[in-house]
């Protein structure tokens, strides 16, 4: 009867420290899931796999395409007189051969800006011998690797802390604790 009374003791003990590990472990998962400093780790960590990808991209060709179009109206215009100078070489030229071959000719007047404007440039970029683009992809791993390993310990000292919580305040321990 002695041995059936502490058995049902330590069960019952055994039981309410597996429940209050269970309501432990659920708020230091809580604790972690909502912990500020461990999801700015886990953004750092993403974004420098992102610059690995950003960096490996410079090896490929790269292609651009810029357009643009200018309507203008208006502006300053410059008059140039090629018809005062080359009407009378051309009247001269026509009484000397009895023709009409040679055409008056009117001034010209021109825009400095033209009324329409279209540009369209198509560029292809290939990188032959660039070994800076090679460091870079080797900088961007090495960073990646090192925001994952100060994120993993990180959460290794969470982990540290969870254990040493859940000693320090576990009935065994108690137990062995000074009295104060």
């Amino acid at each position: 009867m002695k041995h059936q009374f502490i058995l049902f003791l330590s069960l019952l003990f055994g039981v309410s420290s597996v429940s209050q590990s269970s309501v432990l472990d659920n708020y230091v998962r809580q604790g972690v899931e909502n912990n500020l400093a461990l999801k700015q780790q886990y953004f750092d960590y993403k974004q420098s796999l992102y610059a690995i990808d950003e960096a490996r991209s410079y090896f490929f060709p790269q292609l651009s395409v810029n357009a643009r179009a200018t309507f203008n109206s208006g502006g300053r215009a410059i008059n140039f007189p090629v018809g005062d100078m080359l009407n009378p070489v051309y009247s001269t030229l026509n009484t000397l051969t009895a023709s009409n071959d040679f055409p008056q000719i009117e001034n010209m007047e021109m825009q400095f800006m033209r009324p329409f404007e279209q540009e369209t440039k198509l560029s292809l970029i290939q990188p032959l011998f660039n070994p800076t683009i090679y460091y870079n992809t080797q900088i961007q791993k090495e960073f990646a690797n090192s925001k994952s390993i100060l994120g993993s310990l990180v959460l290794s000292n969470r982990h540290f802390n969870k254990i040493a919580f859940d000693v320090s305040f576990s009935p065994d321990a108690l137990k062995y604790a000074p009295n104060s």
